[in-house]
């Protein structure tokens, strides 16, 4: 990559960094891979304005090593062309929300929301996150994975994103299984907007109706753990 520097008076410096390209070498989609791990750890458990930072951080070093990958929009899932042909998502989406609302019922754990636009509404920022989780696991490692081990790619995958969930152990399993089928899916109909309008939805009512330990990850979970281990 080109980098042209003029000074004050007019004499201009041109370097080049050797940053790799759409052919990248194998030990930089590790070193990519090795990173954003790391990030995502430290934004579990570590929290204040240094917590903001990470994810700034993390936001910029993504941004950057997609740019400078040359993996198609198509290939990352980024197009809207697949959307249709993952309609059929709706019938398990309505599957797994009719049980996570039973399970909220049984449970006494379900709030009483009485206007769906009053749930969308109070939790439009699940589905956001989603689709930012989604770009991570499947656009992101999912597709250098399958550069790197082709055939092992969905479990890493699904066990990287389960790993983000940690220590919290019944949302790190429902992320594994979810990993999984959503990288089954991406593999063959690479649509990202349809697998991550459906996590949102599945993720929101999840936060709605089920107890609010289960949503939580990292820091936030050991904190609630070791209040209700001393109770």
């Amino acid at each position: 990559m080109g980098v042209s520097i003029v000074l004050p008076n007019g004499i201009k410096f041109r370097f080049y960094i050797p940053l790799p390209g759409g052919n990248a070498p194998r030990w930089w989609t590790v070193l990519e891979l090795v990173v954003v791990s790391i990030l995502v750890q430290a934004g579990l458990w570590i929290n204040g304005t240094t917590r903001g930072k990470i994810i700034l951080l993390g936001m910029v070093w993504l941004a950057l090593t997609t740019l400078w990958d040359k993996t198609s929009p198509k290939e990352m899932g980024l197009s809207f062309k697949n959307f249709r042909e993952n309609l059929w998502l709706i019938e398990p989406v309505a599957i797994a929300l009719s049980l996570i609302w039973l399970t909220g019922l049984l449970t006494g754990s379900a709030r009483q929301t009485k206007v769906p636009g009053v749930f969308l509404e109070h939790k439009f920022g699940y589905v956001l996150g989603a689709f930012f989780q989604q770009f991570v696991m499947q656009s992101y490692v999912f597709t250098r994975l399958q550069k790197l081990t082709p055939e092992k790619a969905t479990w890493i995958t699904a066990i990287f994103f389960s790993l983000s969930h940690v220590p919290n152990p019944a949302l790190m399993v429902i992320a594994l299984v979810g990993g999984w089928a959503s990288n089954r899916i991406f593999a063959v109909q690479r649509s990202l907007p349809a697998l991550g309008l459906a996590h949102g939805v599945i993720g929101a009512a999840m936060a709605e109706f089920l107890p609010g330990w289960l949503m939580l990850a990292g820091g936030g979970f050991l904190r609630w753990f070791l209040r209700w281990y001393n109770a």
